[in-house]
């Protein structure tokens, strides 16, 4: 039965090389951003690989990988849906041992923070620093345990402070160690998970001032996933979130934004039949029965309309995106070839095989809105789309590269999908406006809002922020 299912396995890798090689398109902006000499560069999903500043201007990406015995950064800037151009990589590790699994976020004020994995004092720590204005802090050792500590993942909150978990093995055995940073100093290292099993793989993510803390744990004789939440100062009871009689493996958390209303846990369980991604929380599901063995899911929200999903399964990538106003979750793309994938947001980022060499490569999958999709025939030229002022208070107006008399059909919708502005105008310059107002006439709160922009052939979506 195993000899079968491998041979099933491989014929269906084959088969989706074949016929499925457009759909390696499917994502947008798609980039070489970096290079690595090591294959695993963005491991492992459980840390966030990826930052969004979600500023009101522009959006401003960061991206932290592996390689060699250093770890980097490389930093984009998002225009029209767009990344021209990425910085070249920065080394924030700066160490004389062997960093690696590098994790950040972004704090209230929009100040990077990295955490790592580093040998330099003779075992393996957790190193943390930061990015203030172009220059890194040096890095200083925020675990200090005695024994190893691995695996760092990495989330903020809105009120200033860090939270950081990773797994150690001080007490004999791994457990999931858990610290806060808070006006510039990290309180001491506070063990979680206190259980007999091997407890492995943290991921954490923050919800308002709720700290939800997720790890696999094989106590009770297979791996299960558990879950633990530090809400006003108090910490929950440990939870079984995936009671499964076959192991549960690899939990990562999304890595809420701004505006996101929401999280979900995503793993991968090793079911009778074959392997399956099983989603849970918000925009929950079950990706269904794999052919061959799928790792590393991660997943990311963008309040409870959209969810991207990624994982690792036979060499291949692939990606599912939610829109709620598709009914749920369609069929997975393959949008490459590597592994390791990281998502925040609607930007994904992962490892692939070059051959020698392993390339870090972006792309963004953009926000479906309405229920059809993109028109066929694309224009040689593809049309670029403009707003200024962003954010706006009174009106924004909206440039378009398109000939002038063109009948233009644009859209407004707010943060749930909900069209909530309709028209069509013959442009003059090419150029029109929109006043913030919805289609009874009612001044719109503020808030982001999404223009879609259609000439009939091809149709861009602009994310604007109103003001009030």
């Amino acid at each position: 039965m195993k000899l079968l299912r491998f041979v099933y396995a491989c014929l269906s890798m084959i088969v989706a090389c074949l016929m499925t090689p457009c759909s390696y398109n499917k994502l947008s902006g798609l980039q070489q951003i970096g290079i690595s000499t090591i294959p695993y560069a963005t491991a492992y999903g459980n840390g966030h690989k990826i930052a969004v500043t979600n500023s009101f201007f522009t959006d401003t990406i960061y991206v932290v990988y592996s390689s060699g015995d250093q770890t980097y950064c490389v930093t984009g800037i998002l225009c029209s849906g767009y990344i021209p151009q990425w910085s070249s990589p920065i080394n924030f590790s700066k160490t004389t041992g062997n960093a690696f699994s590098p994790a950040i976020s972004l704090d209230t004020a929009n100040v990077l923070h990295a955490v790592w994995r580093d040998t330099r004092d003779g075992q393996k720590e957790i190193y943390h620093t930061f990015l203030q204005d172009t220059t890194w802090s040096t890095p200083t050792n925020v675990s200090q345990t005695t024994g190893n500590s691995v695996m760092p993942s990495l989330d903020a909150d809105g009120f200033g402070r860090l939270h950081l978990v990773y797994a150690d093995s001080t007490s004999g055995n791994w457990e999931i160690y858990y610290q806060c940073y808070q006006n510039g100093s990290w309180n001491n290292p506070i063990n979680i998970s206190s259980d007999s099993g091997k407890s492995f793989y943290p991921s954490i993510g923050v919800y308002n001032d709720s700290v939800f803390i997720c790890w696999e744990d094989n106590t009770l004789g297979n791996y299960e996933i558990f879950q633990r939440v530090y809400h006003d100062t108090i910490w929950s009871d440990i939870i079984n979130i995936s009671n499964s009689s076959f192991d549960s493996r690899h939990p990562s958390l999304s890595s809420p934004s701004s505006w996101d209303q929401g999280f979900s846990v995503i793993w991968k369980d090793s079911s009778s039949d074959g392997y399956s991604i099983n989603v849970i929380g918000c925009n929950g599901g079950t990706v269904g029965d794999r052919t061959a063995i799928a790792e590393y899911p991660v997943i990311s929200n963008v309040s409870t309309t959209w969810s991207y999903l990624a994982w690792e399964e036979g060499g291949y990538l692939f990606a599912r995106t939610y829109y709620f106003m598709h009914g749920g979750w369609p069929l997975p793309d393959t949008i490459g070839f590597g592994g390791f994938p990281n998502v925040a947001g609607d930007n994904y980022v992962w490892t692939e095989d070059a051959g020698g060499s392993y390339n870090i490569i972006y792309a963004e999958a953009g926000y479906p809105i309405g229920v059809s999709g993109q028109p066929a025939t694309p224009r040689k030229e593809p049309i670029t789309v403009h707003v200024r002022p962003n954010p706006f208070k009174d009106k924004i107006h909206v440039s378009i590269n398109v000939g002038k008399g063109q009948l233009l059909v644009f859209d407004v919708y707010d943060l749930t999908g909900r069209k909530i502005k309709a028209g069509s105008i013959s442009l003059n310059r090419n150029e029109f406006e929109w006043d913030g107002r919805n289609d009874a006439g009612f001044n719109l709160p503020g808030g982001v809002y999404y223009i879609k922009v259609n000439t009939g052939v091809e149709q861009q979506i602009i994310k604007a922020i109103k003001i009030n």
